[in-house]
């Protein structure tokens, strides 16, 4: 299944999503989890998967991603000074500790073919930017920016995150390269009150459940692999 722990995670939404009540959201059991592998949610009034969930599934399938990813993270806490934590790890001024980057942990276990992967990096680039010039300097290959300065955060830049996505999936081409660079400029001429209308309408969506669910179904993917990782290795 592409994608990994998340690909299965997603397929365990879809299949608690058929429940539309409570009390059989609970009692419904999907493959390969069995029993509790969902659980209602009060606030989107939905079945989607629960952290059992995706706790059975990393224990179970990515065992030995798990151990492997535990070995790293025990070799960054042994770097035991900020001048000699490097490589993978990052130094956490808060705690004064060399640690293995959370993103850098996830992507071992989404599989190295999905689109999730490229994303995922990307952003977790971006991110360790905390100064303003440094974020806006990052550049991909083809000198498009990777990062974006916003509400004092540095964030992936969205062309540049289609970019690497399109390459990804082999659909880096020439033709659809120069329409999106054609694009990005039309909408750069653009003034903050006439962008929103041109190049960034309103996105419609079936419903509040259907707009959360993917979203919902990452946070507890995030939550519960931090949990394997601080308490089941």
């Amino acid at each position: 299944l592409k994608c990994g722990i998340f690909g299965q995670l997603l397929v365990a939404g879809a299949q608690c999503s058929q429940e539309n009540a409570s009390a059989t959201c609970l009692n419904a059991t999907v493959a390969p989890v069995g029993s509790g592998a969902c659980i209602w949610d009060p606030i989107r009034e939905v079945c989607d998967a629960s952290r059992q969930s995706v706790l059975t599934m990393l224990r179970d399938d990515y065992r030995t991603e798990l151990i492997e990813v535990n070995n790293r993270r025990l070799s960054c806490a042994s770097q035991l000074g900020e001048d000699v934590c490097g490589g993978d790890c990052s130094w956490d001024e808060a705690s004064e500790s060399c640690s293995l980057p959370i993103m850098d942990a996830l992507v071992s276990v989404v599989g190295a073919d999905c689109p999730l992967r490229t994303l995922m990096t990307q952003n977790a680039g971006c991110h360790n930017e905390t100064v303003e010039e440094n974020c806006t300097s990052r550049s991909l290959s083809d000198g498009l920016p990777a990062c974006l300065w916003r509400s004092d955060q540095c964030e992936a830049h969205p062309m540049a995150l289609e970019f690497e996505l399109m390459a990804s999936q082999n659909f880096h081409t020439s033709k659809i390269i120069e329409a999106a660079r054609a694009a990005e400029l039309q909408c750069s001429e653009y003034s903050s009150t006439t962008c929103a209308d041109a190049c960034a309408p309103k996105i419609l969506t079936p419903s509040a459940a259907s707009g959360l669910g993917g979203f919902a179904s990452w946070l507890v993917f995030v939550g519960s692999f931090t949990l394997v990782l601080e308490r089941h290795l």
